[in-house]
């Protein structure tokens, strides 16, 4: 299978068959496997990752495939139940310290490690020396580590010299040598807030530059390279299709017109939004300037943006070639409350690639309250996605939705959610609607423009009551999920236990607890035991797991402290 070209639901049926043979893949192929064991259920997910992991075998090689959050998920899977792996090649991956961190629970199973050329920092090497195994040799040279000490404490040790990961290309002449060549790989790209002023009712951005260097907008992404002091301005304004009627290429991102003088600025970087590694390799960057589209080759595609030498100025973007092949992107989910009338409101709720600014969004929707979330996620080109709520009582349009990279900036919503003007909280989630729903986005929003949240005060240790109000059994059932959202599978696999065996309380049986989700444990939890005795349940198999870290234990604070578990140390 090392050059063959097959679709999703071709691959999908040689599952079953993976436990009894040995495959030889191309990265291309091993990658398109790896990204089908995502399914929709949690066993179904195992199975095919268990099954990919066996036909395997001992090596797995990834090199030059860059690997980003979606596909370190993925890989993550497979990792988890390898059992005879040894070779683990993931040098010139682009692989970042976020990464990492989703590969780091099972790089102590390979015997060979090979990590080099790649973006991870001090932070993400030190995560690394933590879990590595007295019998692995790693390779992580050329990398953006300025540390050497993080790795020069293990090489002092016969038992784990091998871990040393520098002797083994010759690269320990001399400590001063090393650390030059790590220094010139550290970033140097600084971040600055635009100035933002209207004309004709469009946002234009200026950024005032007084030395050399690499500087990156916060509100667009966009990074340019200047070669000293200079003036740019820049806005998104419309496509023109007719580009690209007669090409192989389509739309990938907004379509800027920058300005500035000839010379002052020699590179510039576009934000995308592709999380796939074939189809990093598939973006350019269109420059469209007199009435014609001329494709630039770029000199640089990581994960985030696509980097071109310019020489003149005028209209700009990212650009991919067409294709039929399924594509995630990373996407964003944007929040925007309407009051109705006395009794209802509505939450206007926008699908978007990452590379489209929300200060664009925010400037077209100025007439209503934009409510800030976690809003990253990941979206499926041409998927069909619905929408449902924790609310009782709500009411959603359209049913389905079909996401689309945004080419036009003019951006429309892709669902509108009524509900009662007096909820002051709810939570939104956001499904994939394939051959089961799949839930891409799950979040509690709280409402904070509601007059009706007033009673609550947010403080960084948690939600505090104010005055004489108390939180509800509502506002715990809330809470509780978002608490359990903290867990891992394995700490909610010991929480089952613990309910089904625990004294102090009345015991759940197992079997009501079995395959249920989180926000079904919740419903059983409080229907159990009720609310102040759910709470001390809670309060005891948390110290029990023990799970006593801030992310926890900041949720559960101001239910301990309404019920006399602890005292209250501070007054907010």
């Amino acid at each position: 299978m090392l050059d063959c070209q097959a679709s999703d639901d071709a691959l999908l049926e040689l599952f079953p068959a993976l436990r009894y043979i040995r495959l030889s893949l191309g990265k291309r192929q091993l990658l398109q496997l790896m990204l089908l064991t995502q399914s929709v259920g949690e066993r179904d997910s195992w199975s095919k990752a268990k099954a990919l992991s066996r036909a395997l075998g001992k090596e797995i090689d990834l090199s030059y495939t860059p690997l980003y959050f979606f596909t370190c998920v993925a890989l993550g899977l497979v990792l988890q139940h390898s059992e005879d792996l040894t070779h683990l090649n993931l040098s010139h991956c682009q692989l970042t310290d976020s990464c990492l961190d989703l590969l780091l629970p099972h790089l102590h199973k390979v015997q060979l490690l090979d990590l080099s050329n790649n973006d991870i920092t001090d932070a993400g090497a030190q995560r690394l020396q933590m879990i590595l195994a007295r019998e692995q040799t790693v390779h992580i040279f050329n990398n953006q580590i300025t540390d050497l000490r993080l790795f020069m404490n293990r090489q002092s040790s016969p038992e784990t010299y091998h871990n040393w990961p520098w002797t083994s290309y010759g690269c320990v002449d001399t400590e001063m040598k090393v650390s030059t060549g790590f220094a010139k790989r550290i970033a140097t790209v600084a971040m600055f807030d635009p100035e933002i002023f209207f004309h004709d009712d469009k946002i234009i951005y200026r950024f005032d530059c007084e030395i050399a260097g690499e500087f990156q907008c916060k509100a667009t992404g966009l990074i340019f390279g200047m070669r000293g002091r200079g003036c740019v301005e820049y806005k998104v304004v419309h496509w023109n299709m007719c580009y690209f009627s007669k090409n192989s290429y389509e739309p990938a991102g907004p379509l800027y017109n920058i300005q500035t003088s000839i010379g002052e600025m020699h590179l510039l970087h576009l934000p995308h939004c592709e999380t796939e590694a074939d189809v990093v390799g598939d973006i350019s960057v269109a420059h469209i300037h007199e009435g014609t589209m001329e494709l630039l080759t770029p000199v640089k595609r990581t994960s985030s943006h696509v980097t071109v030498h310019i020489n003149g100025l005028s209209n700009f973007a990212t650009v991919r070639k067409k294709g039929s092949m399924t594509r995630y992107v990373r996407g964003q989910v944007l929040l925007f409350l309407e009051p109705i009338n006395r009794i209802e409101q509505r939450l206007w709720v926008f699908l978007l690639p990452r590379n489209v600014s929300a200060t664009e969004i925010k400037k077209q929707h100025h007439e209503y309250t934009s409510i800030k979330t976690s809003s990253d996620c990941i979206l499926r080109q041409k998927g069909k996605y619905c929408l449902s709520s924790s609310l009782k009582k709500y009411k959603v349009q359209p049913k389905t939705y079909s996401f689309h990279d945004a080419t036009d900036p003019d951006y429309h919503s892709a669902f509108e959610l009524f509900f009662s003007s007096e909820v002051s909280e709810l939570r939104v989630r956001i499904h994939e609607k394939r051959n089961k729903l799949k839930t891409r986005w799950n979040r509690r929003v709280i409402l904070n423009s509601n007059e009706n949240h007033a009673s609550t005060v947010k403080e960084e240790g948690g939600t505090y009551t104010k005055g004489n109000s108390l939180l509800t059994e509502q506002n715990w059932k809330s809470s509780l999920c978002d608490l359990l959202e903290e867990l891992s599978k394995r700490d909610l696999k010991k929480l089952r236990f613990y309910m089904k065996d625990v004294t102090d309380f009345k015991p759940i049986p197992y079997g009501k607890l079995e395959k249920k989700d989180r926000q079904e444990l919740v419903d059983l939890m409080v229907e159990a035991w009720g609310f102040q005795t759910s709470v001390q349940a809670t309060d005891y198999f948390m110290k029990k797991l023990p799970r006593n870290d801030h992310a926890v234990t900041s949720i559960l604070k101001p239910y301990q402290i309404q019920f006399g578990l602890i005292k209250e140390s501070r007054v907010h």
